[in-house]
């Protein structure tokens, strides 16, 4: 087991206060984002869903983090012109 330890990263599942912290959060490696008064049986779920190596995003939480992928944009050209590319429709359902 202390083999596997060492081959796998840790896997992390963030619970934050508001939905709107989730956009500025910086946890590398962080495979889900709950909020903190996620039900008790929707951290079982993350943590399920993490240990399986999938990720999993809470929907409150969702808007803030596209949110924050929109800002960065106006400082990464990368991703402004990345966000060129979706459709009129796309960017409704992002923004």
């Amino acid at each position: 087991m202390r083999l596997l330890a060492n081959l796998l990263p840790p896997r992390t599942v963030v619970k934050t206060r508001a939905s709107t912290e989730a956009g500025r959060q910086r946890s590398p490696g962080a495979s889900a984002f709950l909020l903190k008064d996620a039900a008790p049986e929707d951290l079982l779920a993350a943590i399920d869903t993490v240990a399986r190596g999938d990720a999993l995003l809470a929907p409150a939480v969702t808007r803030a983090v596209v949110e924050a992928f929109v800002r960065s944009s106006a400082t990464r050209p990368e991703l402004a012109s990345a966000l060129d590319e979706l459709t009129t429709r796309e960017r409704e359902v992002l923004c």
